[in-house]
């Protein structure tokens, strides 16, 4: 586990291997809600539907730990654009995100959102670019040389995603309409950065396994 600290406050992350055994994904299985089951029967693929599975159990078996219930106990309630929170209690703040054969986890004493990018998914990102890029966002990463233009973009891509997980909006606020890179990260080799307009949030590169990048966003401590 790592912990990114925010002006003296922290959020816990962790990164979980989502391949496991037949028998694994059953007993994970067992752990989960009947509306989790029932989205998990909604994947086609075998693999997705073990990734879900097996990343659900493990946040349950997270969230168990800090709240001392058992992971089948814990209630889920999902707001209107689909962040999930524990039914009846404020916290902890937690957050999940899926990508390859990882899922990252971040737990908080306040609003918190991560993201994790495979870097297998490069050229998607090329792609989509202009999607989820601003303006100022697409300048600086066209100066960069072409061979780390997919590490800016992805990202990019994490850092905006664990903002509006953060903050609850998902993708029904457009990512393209802040920035999330500098002319400074064209100098840094990771680290941590601000997000244009965000100044209620503190956002942070955060180091992954090989082959990811990932992102944390938290909500900055009000002044004493």
């Amino acid at each position: 586990m790592t912990a990114t600290t925010f002006a003296g406050t922290m959020a816990a992350v962790t990164f979980v291997s989502l391949t496991g055994t037949i028998e694994a994904v059953e007993a994970a299985a067992s752990l989960l809600s009947e509306r989790e089951l029932a989205r998990a029967a909604q994947f086609h693929r075998v693999d997705d539907r073990r990734r879900y599975v097996l990343s659900h159990a493990h946040l349950r078996s997270a969230l168990a730990e800090r709240v001392r219930i058992a992971p089948s106990d814990i209630e889920l309630t999902w707001t209107i654009h689909g962040k999930p929170e524990l039914l009846g209690r404020r916290q902890p703040y937690f957050s999940m995100s899926r990508a390859g054969e990882l899922a990252a986890f971040a737990f908080a004493e306040a609003p918190v959102g991560v993201d994790i990018v495979a870097m297998s998914s490069g050229e998607r990102l090329m792609e989509a670019a202009a999607e989820f890029c601003a303006p100022g966002d697409l300048r600086a990463v066209e100066r960069l040389p072409r061979a780390r233009r997919i590490d800016a973009l992805a990202r990019i891509w994490a850092r905006k995603e664990a903002l509006l997980k953060a903050t609850g909006e998902g993708l029904t606020r457009d990512p393209a309409a802040f920035a999330a890179w500098s002319e400074e990260d064209a100098c840094m080799a990771g680290g941590s950065t601000g997000v244009s307009g965000e100044s209620a949030w503190a956002v942070a590169d955060v180091a992954a396994p090989a082959g990811y990048r990932a992102a944390l966003a938290r909500s900055r401590p009000h002044p004493a």
